[in-house]
């Protein structure tokens, strides 16, 4: 039976039913005026035959509710099914978007298992269902015009109100935007089996995800992590690369992961976790694609734009991240050097060089910030950053290479840190340095600077702590 012909056969039973009940509530009503019994009888036999004929009308209603749902359903999960691999990824956010908190949420790409278990989900206090919330912020997000359209006609033919749930979920969504900050944690684990076979340094990789900064903590007694979901790497299990080849990974996992949640993707930061001797490395300077090129058509713009100048990008120490780092006392010096940190200004930073490595280890110094204004030679052992993680400096901020002389690096980095009114607008600001550099303009220091950004207080969960 189509739906059109159902719906109709539907109303009509409804509408019996309905005549039927004001029948049946006006003979009962007449039957308690009446003391005659002869009467009562006849009316009871009146309301015997109404409820019999209600009794057979129920049913009836339940199979056309239930052949109308799967129906609907069926409809639905078609028009799913249209969604490409990229544009699916918003069906997902939908998905976790419309589910009630601490819902287990299933990994899959099929369309028909994500509608099964959004039916799955209890309706809560909401005068909507879930599959109707799940609808409208599918429409919110979703730009592709045919699926706009045929998702606007599902939504008209089975949501009643559909406008206003349409309204709520735009304004919810524009409310999360602004109040929402996610991180991406990715990790860099050495695997020292494949480079002493490959003669070249390779890698493992470990990525997390905190969608809402405010719903994240971390117990250091335990270990445990609560808002911090450990991503499905499952084609690079096993796999390790090697660092020229990780900005390609870290491209695939945005665009496979992160991108479909539109609600923080613009305050999403970027937190890489590299080994003592990447920390130099220009991991910002990778280029990010996003996937909207179109191939062989040259439009006159630029596929490509660097990381760091999409989104705020810090890097911080695997080492610190040991468990040797999780004991209580080795810290205690870097926890209490972030909070102080986080009550100072950036004229608070020290300045640091090569030259001073044996000063800033001097157990004297209380070194709570760091800036470096002439570019490291050295990076493993003895080096700065090993004085920087020894010491438990929670932020650090240098030059990788010196673009001009010394004396215009530094009036540089003094000009970054004085446009910060508080410490923690360190990343933003470094952001828009890096977005209104040019790239590969030598001059541009944009081009030039890393940010070492140690909050004791997030961390990637599960980390294997083997070397």
């Amino acid at each position: 039976m189509s739906p059109s012909i159902i719906k109709i056969r539907l109303e009509s039973l409804k509408k019996d039913k309905k005549k039927l009940n004001k029948d049946y509530q006006a003979v009962a009503d007449k039957k308690r005026m009446t003391s005659n019994p002869v009467e009562q009888n006849n009316l009871q036999l009146q309301l015997d035959s109404i409820a019999k004929k209600i009794e057979e009308i129920d049913p009836q209603i339940k199979d056309l509710k239930d052949e109308a749902e799967e129906s609907k359903n069926k409809k639905l999960q078609e028009i799913l099914s249209k969604f490409t691999n990229e544009s699916f990824l918003i069906v997902q956010q939908a998905y976790r978007v419309c589910s009630p908190k601490g819902w287990n949420h299933i990994s899959t790409e099929k369309p028909e298992e994500i509608l099964a278990d959004v039916l799955k989900m209890r309706q809560g206090d909401s005068e909507y269902t879930r599959i109707e919330h799940f609808v409208a912020y599918l429409l919110v997000l979703i730009q592709n015009s045919s699926l706009v359209s045929l998702l606007r006609k599902w939504a008209e033919e089975n949501i009643d109100e559909f406008e206003d749930l349409l309204n709520q979920e735009r304004e919810k969504l524009q409310e999360n935007t602004k109040n929402k900050n996610s991180y991406l944690l990715l990790v860099l684990e050495k695997s020292n089996q494949d480079s002493a076979s490959n003669n070249s340094d390779c890698y493992r990789i470990q990525a997390s995800y905190i969608s809402d900064i405010n719903y994240y903590k971390y117990n250091h007694e335990n270990y445990i992590c609560d808002g911090c979901d450990s991503l499905n790497l499952s084609e690079y299990e096993n796999k390790t690369f090697t660092i020229d080849k990780i900005g390609d990974v870290l491209n695939d996992i945005l665009n496979k992961n992160i991108e479909y949640n539109f609600d923080c993707y613009s305050n999403l930061t970027i937190e890489i976790f590299l080994p003592l001797n990447l920390l130099n490395h220009p991991v910002d300077c990778w280029e990010f694609k996003d996937g909207t090129e179109i191939e062989d058509l040259d439009l006159g713009f630029p596929d490509t734009q660097a990381i760091g100048q999409k989104y705020k990008v810090v890097v911080r120490s695997y080492e610190r991240w040991r468990q040797l780092y999780q004991k209580k006392q080795y810290r205690y010096s870097w926890e209490r050097k972030w909070k102080q940190l986080e009550k100072s200004a950036c004229s608070a930073f020290s300045l640091g060089s090569e030259d001073t490595v044996n000063d800033l280890v001097d157990p004297r110094q209380e070194i709570i910030g760091l800036k470096v204004v002439k570019a490291p030679e050295k990076i493993g052992r003895g080096s700065i950053f090993a004085a920087i993680i020894k010491t438990g400096t929670p932020v650090a901020l240098w030059l990788r290479n010196n673009p001009r002389n010394f004396d215009y690096c530094q009036s540089e980095v003094e000009r970054i840190l004085k446009k910060c009114s508080c410490v923690h607008d360190l990343p933003n600001t470094l952001k828009d340095e890096r977005s209104n550099a040019k790239l590969n303009v030598e001059t541009d220091i944009g081009n030039h600077i890393s940010l070492l950004w140690e909050n004791p207080y997030r961390l990637p969960p599960d980390i294997n702590y083997s070397m």
